[in-house]
């Protein structure tokens, strides 16, 4: 990706070998975060289509309390 954005193969290993924080370094620290966050997000997700595929009657309750019906 920090190829497509201008950066060279060699800049980028030399910032990231000799620990250098310069564009190229920040660059890749942002699009580090960037791919964790984005991670975290895709797992909440995740996490919640597979509680509601396993419990879905739970799930269903949940909604119809919301709507103002009562078990």
């Amino acid at each position: 990706m920090m190829m497509n954005m201008g950066y060279s193969r060699k800049e980028i290993e030399e910032s990231l070998i000799q620990q250098k924080y310069n564009d190229v370094m920040a660059t890749y620290l942002l699009l580090a975060r960037r791919a964790s966050d984005v991670s975290c997000i895709a797992l909440f997700i995740l996490t919640a289509n597979i509680l509601d595929i396993l419990c879905p009657i739970q799930s269903w309750a949940v909604a119809l309390q919301g709507r103002g019906f009562q078990k």
